[in-house]
């Protein structure tokens, strides 16, 4: 008998039918994941993308659905001995892996750290991690997840009827102490990558998605240490997928008018932050969460919020950025450096160099063109990478490497040699696109201006500025 059968079936674009077992089912009708479906998987890309704005709802239905086939490939194929309760813990972390992101994702994210992180640096924090002034640590979202896990009583009670440990299932998310299949949702190609790749292509209509993922979950099999790997026959699979991965941030995360945007809305979430609109501290999101107010906690609450904030600020200022979200008025672009440079320690000094140089120089700008300081801004990118680990790493770092190294190693996509069962990191494999690319790394900067008043001329009287400050380096918006 089988003791978590499907119980109900699900239409989705994506994977055409996803199927859900009681406890999925009973966790998907609870509020806190209910709130999924309000909470856009890509912040503002919609603002350019018009049909990318997916929930993180429908997201996680897809990461659960790839857990199970992908376990149900290796245990078909390979004969590997999963129990039930390890598979349906696995699809439990996979639908409940985004649980707790903030409102619009990562840029609330990247706002709640940038804001408590000044904070607490400024009052100095003692060991229990509060400053002077009573401030407490802020969570990133996993660790909200794992609360939510531990406190959300409708989560709780549905865990507990089906004898499910919360720990069980953000151990697999949080990677503490990482079961032996946690890099199934959290590695350089995991079924987080996957659903989010495809579902991301789909929506926007870009073309990166065009992978054969049946083919490329079938080849995924065990080592001889029981590490997650790939057959030696899906290497350019792997490489394609990572590529376009690597195109899709491009495309979308890091397109200029995104970008541009989701700089404003931090600004915006940074003041709703300072004047109290909103609370964010760890205490907070716990009360939150105690207090069944969590599920409230949406894109719409945030949107009002900043509705709110537009009606009753009067500075002129704070009131442009309030305009620029509400009616989509992006900022403009001004110049940007863009380089493919080899992922060490001296390319990112040299890239934070070009950076300083250019927050030195708005400040002359400023002055000159009569914007003010606060309406320049920009948008940094110190290294992104293919993979989280690259092919040249010295053997020293290996040896040194501490916990968090060694995790982004274990982390890397392995290929096996079916004959001896021994695998190595696709950064060893010669005939990889990733044994070269793995070294490399995008480097890039964007300048933008938020125009009290735009004008097309300024604009280009700017963009020559820029270019005469820095030639050769930046090239016109």
């Amino acid at each position: 008998m089988i003791k978590f059968p499907p119980v109900k079936r699900f239409s989705d674009p994506i994977h055409s039918v996803i199927e859900l077992t009681n406890p999925e089912l009973e966790i998907i009708k609870t509020k806190s994941f209910q709130r999924l479906r309000h909470v856009k998987q890509l912040g503002l890309a919609h603002y350019v993308y018009p049909s990318v704005d997916y929930s993180r709802f429908s997201h996680s239905l897809g990461v659960c659905h790839l857990m199970g086939k992908i376990l149900g490939n290796l245990k078909r194929a390979g004969g590997i001995k999963i129990t039930q309760e390890e598979c349906q813990n696995y699809r439990i972390a996979g639908l409940l892996h985004d649980i707790g992101h903030y409102p619009f994702s990562h840029p609330m994210e990247h706002a709640i750290k940038k804001y408590y992180s000044s904070l607490i640096i400024r009052n100095k924090t003692s060991t229990d991690g509060k400053s002077k002034d009573g401030y407490e640590k802020f969570y990133m979202h996993d660790r909200v997840g794992k609360e939510i896990l531990l406190q959300d009583d409708e989560i709780r009670n549905v865990l507990k009827k089906y004898n499910i440990e919360p720990k069980d299932i953000y151990s697999i998310f949080l990677r503490e102490i990482p079961p032996r299949f946690s890099n199934l949702i959290s590695s350089d190609l995991d079924a987080d990558r996957i659903d989010f790749l495809l579902r991301t292509s789909h929506h926007s209509g870009l073309p990166y998605g065009s992978l054969d993922v049946d083919y490329l979950l079938s080849r995924i099999c065990l080592d001889r240490q029981n590490r997650i790997c790939l057959h030696s026959k899906a290497v350019k699979t792997a490489d394609h997928f990572l590529l376009a991965r690597y195109f899709d941030y491009q495309s979308v995360a890091y397109h200029k008018t995104v970008a541009g945007l989701e700089l404003i809305l931090k600004d915006v979430i940074g003041i709703l932050l300072k004047e109290e609109y909103i609370k964010c501290t760890s205490l907070d999101i716990k009360r939150l969460i105690a207090k069944d107010q969590w599920c409230r906690f949406d894109d719409a609450a945030i949107i009002q919020k900043i509705k709110e904030l537009d009606s009753k600020t009067k500075n002129k200022i704070t009131r442009l950025k309030t305009r620029s979200i509400i009616d989509r008025i992006p900022p403009k672009l001004i110049a940007e450096y863009e380089r493919l440079d080899d992922r060490t320690e001296q390319s990112i000094e040299e890239f934070r160099s070009k950076r300083d140089q250019l927050i030195i120089k708005i400040k002359d700008w400023s002055k000159q063109f009569n914007i003010p300081i606060e309406l320049w801004k920009i948008w940094d990118l110190p290294g992104h990478t293919l993979t989280k680990i690259g092919s040249s790493i010295p053997i020293s770092t290996v040896e040194r490497a501490g916990p968090e190294i060694n995790d982004d190693i274990g982390q890397s996509v392995r290929i096996v040699d079916m004959k001896g069962g021994t695998s190595k990191s696709i950064m060893e494999i010669n005939n990889s696109f990733m044994k070269i690319l793995s070294n490399k790394a995008l480097f890039s900067i964007k300048l933008f201006v938020l125009f009290p008043d735009y004008n097309e001329n300024l604009r280009e009287r700017i963009r020559k500025q820029v270019i005469h400050d820095f030639p050769g380096i930046f090239i016109g918006g």
